[in-house]
């Protein structure tokens, strides 16, 4: 008696994600790729890496003086922080739009939709 060939059913297509660093339309290899390949990966992470270590400071000082009653030092400092973070983030939009880069509301979106959250990762 022979033997029927096994036939493998087709793999599900892939769904198309773009790099949010060169916006370039990529099948990820695992479930949650954001990246197309390591070197976007790596220059995202180190340019967000040194991003981040100029709004930080800025962005908890506001955080922390955000109730602040007028006319207080910590009022004055509100303000100016959050002026500071604006400014920076208008710096930041400006230099991604002239790589071009993927929009940061893009970006957090894929990340809400994602479910991902910060506070999952901190430990």
């Amino acid at each position: 008696m022979v033997e029927a060939p096994q036939i493998t059913p087709p793999a599900p297509a892939a769904k198309l994600r773009t790099c949010p660093e060169c916006l370039v339309e990529f099948a990820g290899k695992r479930q949650h790729s954001r990246f197309c390949g390591d070197r976007c990966r790596k220059a995202w992470a180190n340019r967000n890496l040194a991003r981040g270590g100029v709004v930080v400071p800025i962005l908890q000082a506001w955080a922390e003086t955000r109730h602040a009653r007028p006319g207080t030092r910590e009022a004055a400092i509100n303000r100016y922080a959050r002026r500071e973070m604006t400014a920076i983030a208008r710096e930041f939009a400006i230099q991604d739009r002239a790589a071009p880069r993927a929009s940061p509301v893009d970006y957090v979106g894929t990340l809400m939709d994602a479910g991902a959250r910060y506070i999952d990762r901190a430990s």
